[in-house]
């Protein structure tokens, strides 16, 4: 795998920016995720890491969190976050990177593999978890109206990547791409590039 699609982002940006007719430095590319990140986890770190490793120069932000936070823990009904919630703490996200970002760039959700996420077993502890496309599709129309409050953020729609989504483009575990799947996504964010 090549860093899955945010990994083909940074290098296709790379390319442009260092490559043979590049453009010189002209961007910062910035990942403020970590696997199994909820909202909550970039609301708290990103200004950090700008802070910390930022430069001078035009901040655009390819966005995708938020799929754990429609995921329920230890049984069916015991969910992370209501529609509510997620709706209040997505909008602060979207407000508090506006102050920073140029564009804001924010991935819908895609569909999962239910046979294989409701339970999904941590091979680390043994927790189950629970996804479910009916809840992710409810919370991928939140995020959408969400992102229509703001002028510099687009909102990517995921849900029609494939018609073979689910049986090609999904690692064995059901909930992450493989190299087809990111290859996909990268599809569609590359024209959301300045």
């Amino acid at each position: 795998m090549n860093g899955g699609w945010a990994g083909l982002l940074k290098q296709y940006i790379h390319s442009a920016l260092y490559g043979e007719q590049g453009l010189g430095e002209a961007e910062e590319v910035y990942n403020f995720a970590k696997p199994g990140a909820e909202i909550s986890f970039v609301l708290d770190t990103f200004e950090n890491q700008l802070s910390n490793y930022g430069r001078e120069c035009p901040l655009s932000a390819f966005l995708s969190v938020g799929l754990n936070d429609t995921k329920a823990v230890g049984n069916p009904d015991t969910y992370l976050s209501d529609e509510t919630k997620f709706e209040k703490d997505y909008d602060r996200l979207l407000r508090e990177m506006s102050k920073n970002f140029d564009s804001i760039n924010v991935l819908g959700f895609y569909d999962v593999d239910e046979r294989k996420v409701s339970p999904k077993i941590n091979s680390f502890d043994g927790s189950k978890s629970y996804f479910k496309n009916d809840r992710i599709h409810a919370f991928n129309k939140i995020l959408e109206k969400v992102c229509a409050n703001y002028k510099k953020v687009n909102f990517i729609d995921l849900s029609h990547l494939s018609d073979t989504w689910l049986r090609d483009c999904l690692f064995k575990d059901g909930l992450h791409p493989n190299d087809k799947g990111h290859g996909l996504i990268f599809e569609k964010l590359k024209s959301y590039l300045r």
